[in-house]
């Protein structure tokens, strides 16, 4: 050991052992690249922080983030810090939008000193476009669809007890689609929506009907003449926002009808509601003469009035509602021209009572005259609404119906015309699994695409007239589409105007629907 340490004083004198010493020169300052940075809200965002370094300086250098501003919420993060070289400095920002004015700080030892060398960087925030979606699922019947799922691409959440969802950071326009699981058959896509708020409504049963409740009303009449004289009729209808559809047909729903010779009793009037256990609604009744020898067609309103009662599941209530005369008004409707191919089957005229709740006075299932004149009851706050159906052979069908219509007047009012299914042609064989469907649809309506024949029932809403579903090899498929509106566009159409469902003649909305008929097409 002792030959060895002559070797080592003189590796000690050399300097060897320690670092150099930098000349009086050296020096060191930072440059940035980009020298500014734009973030949009809440995103993040890199930048170069590199070393000038003068005179031989060879020392590292930290660096850190300051002069940043209360008001802005920042992570900022260095790759390699100290560093030699260069280093990547990344950013997170949230922060209102606007400008803001940052240092970026190196520091050094310059000859035997602590020294800091700053840089000027110019932050710029701007508003993001991504938004939290706040939606909710419901089926046909209106009814929220608990612990289905709502995907957006792999993002998927599952709805609440009352269908609800919340999707974050969702750049408009976005496509959901819902199902009730990985596994499902059935799946719903909803195409390029942007508001933060969509109602989802499924067409589909899926979920079932809420549940009903009833009571049963019975009572007398008075104010009008009884028994009812000949071509004279009352009728007696429960009426309630949570009432359901009041059937003019059996088993008569919501409705107790007295004939000619029949009155001042009503008896066994069915309440149906749906809902609570117990709801507030009230009774009305109408007395009319009709035209001799047509019964939908009415002559002269003679009598209205109605009362309000609060019912239970399973009572028995007794309720006399007192009627006054009322005048009899005049109504001309003109229908359009009905769609090539297809025959009008009912036109119907109904007073609006309460909403969902509609009573109907005059039918005519005459294809012709398209012009038809009725008298009409002038209800003191009440109005009209009108509907109209046709269908073809081949399963194509239109109907309408017009709401808030005043007792006299004239109207117009003009059936959609059906969807047609464009391509593939029908039977069509060969079709490419990437092929492209394309149909027409009515004016100011969405489209519901139904396809199956994979194995699956897959339904699209969309304002578009094509759509590349993908297909799967060596299937058959069928299709249809559906058609609804009035609706300028798919958020319209996502909006809170139909949240007890799919509407139908005798709700107080007004709609168009139509049907195209059903094709098919194979793969290879």
């Amino acid at each position: 050991m002792r030959m060895l340490l002559p070797w080592l004083v003189l590796l000690a004198a050399c300097g060897g052992g320690g670092p150099s010493t930098p000349p009086d020169n050296a020096d060191f300052d930072l440059a940035l690249s980009p020298a500014s940075l734009s973030l949009v809200e809440g995103a993040s965002g890199t930048l170069q922080v590199s070393l000038i370094k003068t005179g031989g300086f060879d020392r590292e250098v930290s660096l850190a983030l300051v002069k940043i501003p209360t008001s802005l919420g920042v992570s900022a993060s260095f790759s390699a810090n100290p560093t030699l070289e260069q280093s990547t400095l990344s950013l997170t920002a949230s922060a209102p939008p606007g400008e803001y004015n940052l240092l970026v700080r190196g520091s050094g030892v310059v000859r035997g000193q602590m020294v800091k060398r700053e840089k000027a960087l110019t932050l710029t925030i701007t508003p993001s476009s991504a938004l939290t979606v706040v939606g909710q699922v419901r089926n046909l019947h209106g009814r929220p669809l608990a612990g289905f799922q709502v995907c957006r691409g792999s993002d998927c959440v599952s709805t609440d007890p009352e269908g609800r969802f919340r999707l974050s950071g969702v750049e408009a326009p976005y496509n959901l689609l819902v199902r009730q699981g990985p596994s499902a058959t059935v799946e719903h896509h909803f195409l390029r929506l942007s508001r933060p708020d969509p109602l989802l409504l499924a067409f589909s049963t899926e979920g079932g009907a809420a549940p009903t409740f009833s009571a049963t009303l019975s009572g007398n009449l008075s104010g009008a003449t009884f028994p009812n004289p000949s071509r004279t009729v009352v009728q007696t209808v429960y009426a309630s926002p949570v009432a359901t559809l009041t059937q003019f047909v059996s088993p008569y729903d919501n409705l107790a009808a007295l004939f000619p010779g029949q009155g001042p009793a009503y008896a066994n009037l069915k309440a149906v509601w749906s809902g609570a256990a117990s709801a507030s609604g009230r009774v009305h009744a109408l007395q009319w003469r009709h035209v001799n020898g047509a019964p939908g067609t009415p002559e002269a309103f003679l009598a209205y009035g109605s009362r309000v009662v609060s019912l239970s599941q399973g009572a028995s209530a007794t309720l006399n509602v007192g009627l006054s005369p009322i005048e009899t008004g005049s109504l001309t409707v003109y229908l359009g021209p009905v769609p090539v191919g297809l025959t009008l089957v009912s036109r119907q005229l109904y007073a609006n009572l309460e909403p969902r709740s509609l009573f109907l006075f005059a039918t005519n299932t005459n294809p012709s005259p398209l012009g038809l004149s009725w008298a009409t009851p002038r209800i003191p706050g009440k109005t009209l609404t009108f509907a109209a159906s046709a269908i073809a052979p081949d399963g194509r069908s239109a109907a309408l119906q017009q709401n808030g219509l005043s007792p006299d007047g004239v109207v117009g009012a003009l059936l959609p015309i059906p969807p047609a299914l464009l391509s593939p042609a029908q039977g069509q064989a060969g079709v490419s699994l990437d092929a492209t469907l394309s149909w027409s649809r009515p004016a100011n309506s969405i489209s519901i695409l139904a396809l199956s024949g994979d194995g699956k029932s897959r339904y699209f809403y969309t304002t578009a007239t094509t759509l590349a579903p993908g297909l799967l090899s060596g299937k058959t498929y069928n299709w249809l589409v559906l058609a609804y509106g009035p609706f300028a566009s798919m958020d319209a159409f996502a909006g809170p105007d139909w949240l007890e469902g799919y509407p139908t003649f005798g709700w107080d909305v007004t709609f168009l629907a139509a049907g195209s008929r059903i094709q098919s097409f194979s793969t290879p």
